[in-house]
């Protein structure tokens, strides 16, 4: 397995009598081809110190499957969407925010050989291989989480379909509504049918962006 990235420490400093809080960032690129040693070490990640993401999670998540919260996982058939280790850490897919293209695709999109001298390298070099999906994994996430927070204006999502939704109630819903007729609301009940499971809170409600 191949793990690169940035993995911030929380601490704190005391100056003039106040505590203040203190990050630092500390870059780790590991090669490990013992799964007992892999697990260890994603166990040992806190879990607001970083978040993991991945290219292809369905396939990934069965080297660590045995130190996965297994309710945590979010999933669309086979898709995996997102998931947490039992320690909190969190993990996502960018294949839901590319939504098509290869990794190959993305390394050479964005150009990451002359940025980075990331490539996708033979199947025979094992080492070089995980090493730079490893990397193009990350500069693939770094480029999506800065797209979604300096051209967005927005956080990182789950999926794509999550960060358009925090987009438009972030920067267009500016609008709520109030109910008080129970015409309206019988009126709207009556196109859920099937397959759902809907709760309705009867009365005047309020409902704001």
């Amino acid at each position: 397995a191949g793990i690169f990235g940035d993995i911030k420490h929380y601490t704190t400093r005391r100056f003039e009598g106040k505590h203040y809080k203190v990050t630092t960032t500390k870059r780790i690129e590991e090669y490990i081809t013992n799964q007992d040693e892999f697990l260890t070490f994603l166990e040992s990640i806190k879990k607001n110190s970083c978040i993991m993401v991945f290219f292809n999670l369905s396939y990934d998540k069965i080297f660590f499957d045995k130190i996965i919260a297994h309710d945590s996982v979010l999933q669309s058939g086979s898709r995996v969407i997102m998931l947490k280790l039992k320690t909190g850490l969190k993990g996502f897919d960018l294949a839901n925010h590319t939504c098509e293209g290869s990794l190959e695709d993305w390394i050479n999109h964005l150009e990451m050989p002359e940025k980075y001298g990331v490539k996708k390298a033979e199947l025979n070099d094992k080492f070089e291989r995980v090493m730079n999906d490893a990397k193009a994994t990350y500069y693939l996430g770094r480029f999506l989480e800065d797209f979604y927070y300096y051209e967005c204006g927005i956080p990182f999502q789950v999926t794509i379909g999550a960060a358009a939704m925090k987009l438009f109630t972030m920067k267009y819903f500016t609008d709520y509504w109030a109910r008080d007729e129970d015409f309206i609301s019988s009126y709207e009940r009556q196109a859920y049918f099937g397959g759902r499971v809907e709760l309705f809170k009867r009365g005047k409600q309020k409902t704001y962006s």
